[in-house]
C-alpha cells in the first residue's frame, strides 16, 4: 500500500517534500521492488493519469494499451488497481523520468529535474 506516493501512472504532489525526496521514494525505493510486486494506491486516478502520460509520451504503446484496458474496466464498474512495479516502469512518467523520451519532453538532462517538471506540468494539465 503506497498511500499518496505512487498511483497507477502517477504520483502524489510533493507538498512539503522535494523532487529529490520523491525521486528517492519512487525510483530508488518503490522502483527497486521485485517487478511482480503489487502496487495498491489510495485513489482511482488511473484514467486521467494515463491521459497525461500519453501527453508526455505519445509514442509509448504500453500507455495506449493500458488506457484502453482502464477504460474497459471502468465501463464495467471494475477498478484499475492494483498495478505492478513492472507495469509502472512501462507507463508511469514519474517513475520513467530517466527515459530519453521524458528528458526530451522536459528539456532536462537530470532525472530529478525531469521529475520536477513532469510533476509541475501534470499539476497544470487539463484533460
Amino acid at each position: 500500500f503506497t498511500g499518496d506516493t505512487i498511483f497507477v501512472a502517477g504520483c502524489g504532489n510533493f507538498n512539503s517534500g522535494t523532487p529529490q525526496q520523491m525521486y528517492h521514494a519512487l525510483v530508488e525505493k518503490i522502483g527497486a521492488l521485485p517487478p511482480d510486486t503489487l502496487v495498491y494506491c489510495g485513489h482511482e486516478y488511473t484514467e486521467k493519469n494515463l491521459m497525461y502520460a500519453q501527453t508526455a509520451e505519445p509514442e509509448n504503446q504500453a500507455i495506449k494499451d493500458k488506457l484502453a484496458w482502464v477504460r474497459q474496466q471502468r465501463a464495467q464498474g471494475k477498478p484499475s488497481v492494483p498495478s505492478t512495479v513492472s507495469s509502472e516502469w512501462a507507463i508511469n512518467p514519474f517513475l520513467r523520468c530517466r527515459e530519453q523520451s521524458l528528458l526530451q519532453y522536459t528539456g532536462k538532462s537530470d532525472p530529478v529535474e525531469c521529475l520536477a517538471v513532469i510533476r509541475a506540468r501534470k499539476s497544470a494539465w487539463k484533460p
